[in-house]
C-alpha cells in the first residue's frame, strides 16, 4: 500500500514526507500485524517518511495509505503537458509484475526468474529519485499502474495529444523471456499492471540532460507524441493490434 502511494508523489517530482494508516482488521493476529509493520517501516525509513496518524479498527482486512509530501512552486509534474514532437519514454522494465502474478497464479517455480519475477509484483520500488530529478526535464509524467498502454492512452487524453509506440523499443526481460513466450511477454509488457514505473514525455531539445540523467536511472525511449489523437502501437514497422490493454478498475479485469 505504501509503495503505490510512494509511485503517485515519485511522478508529480514530489518529494514524500508523512503518512497516514487506518487499518480494519478481522482479529488482532500478532504475527500477522508485526509482519505488515516491519514491511511497512522498512519501506518508510528508506524514503524518510513518518507515520503521523490514522486509525484501527475491527472488520474486513483493509490497508489504506495516504501519503504527503512537497514539490518546489511550479515544479510539479502533471500527465498534462506532452506536446506533439515530445519523445516518449518509461522508466525500468514494464511487464515484469504482471509476469510475476502469472508465475504466482499458475504456481511456476522458474529457479532464480521466477523468484525475481514474484518479487517484483509482491515487492515494487517506486521511482522516487528519479521522478525528483525528471521535474526540471519533462513535459508531462505519471506511473503505470494500470498496463503501461492504458497508462500511455490516459496521458495523451490529458494532455490533448496522441502517441506512436513502438513495441520493439520496448526493453526486454530476461527473466520474462526465459518463462514466457513472446506473445505473452508482448502482453504483459503492453497491458500488465503494477509495474509502478514511470511514463514521461521530453522535448528532443532536452537530449542532452535525458544522457546524464540515465547514467543513473534505467528509462528507454519507446515512442513519440502526436498531434494527431490516439495511441497507435507499431512492431516490425506495421501496425500491431494488442489482445491487451491494461486493467479496468471498473470492469475489474485486464481489457
Amino acid at each position: 500500500a505504501l509503495a503505490v502511494n510512494l509511485s503517485d508523489v515519485a511522478a508529480m517530482g514530489a518529494q514524500p514526507s508523512w503518512m497516514t494508516l487506518s487499518l480494519s482488521l478481522p482479529s488482532a493476529d500478532e504475527r500477522w500485524i508485526s509482519g505488515f509493520a516491519c514491511g511497512l517501516f522498512e519501506l518508510a525509513d528508506r524514503y524518510n517518511v513518518a507515520l503521523v496518524g490514522g486509525d484501527t479498527v475491527r472488520g474486513p482486512l483493509v490497508a489504506t495509505v495516504q501519503i504527503g509530501g512537497w514539490v518546489e512552486t511550479d515544479r510539479w509534474l502533471t500527465r498534462s503537458g506532452a506536446q506533439a514532437g515530445d519523445l516518449l519514454f518509461v522508466s525500468g522494465t514494464p511487464g515484469e509484475a504482471a509476469a510475476g502474478l502469472a508465475v504466482i497464479q499458475k504456481q511456476i517455480e522458474g529457479g532464480q526468474s521466477g523468484a525475481y519475477l514474484r518479487r517484483r509484483f509482491l515487492r515494487p520500488e517506486p521511482r522516487v529519485e528519479l521522478g525528483r530529478r525528471l521535474r526540471t526535464i519533462v513535459s508531462a509524467a505519471m506511473d503505470v499502474s494500470d498496463g503501461l498502454l492504458t497508462d500511455v492512452e490516459k496521458l495523451c487524453a490529458a494532455s490533448a495529444c496522441g502517441a506512436v509506440l513502438d513495441v520493439d523499443a520496448l526493453p526486454a526481460s530476461s527473466p520474462m523471456r526465459e518463462l514466457f513466450d513472446d506473445a505473452a511477454c508482448v502482453d504483459y509488457q503492453l497491458g500488465g499492471g503494477d509495474d509502478y514505473e514511470i511514463i514521461f514525455t521530453a522535448s528532443p531539445d532536452q537530449a542532452r540532460d535525458l544522457a546524464q540523467l540515465r547514467e543513473a536511472h534505467a528509462f528507454t525511449q519507446i515512442g513519440l507524441i502526436t498531434a494527431e489523437r490516439g495511441v497507435r502501437c507499431r512492431r516490425h514497422g506495421e501496425s500491431f493490434a494488442t489482445r491487451r490493454r491494461g486493467y479496468d478498475h471498473f470492469k475489474g479485469e485486464p481489457g
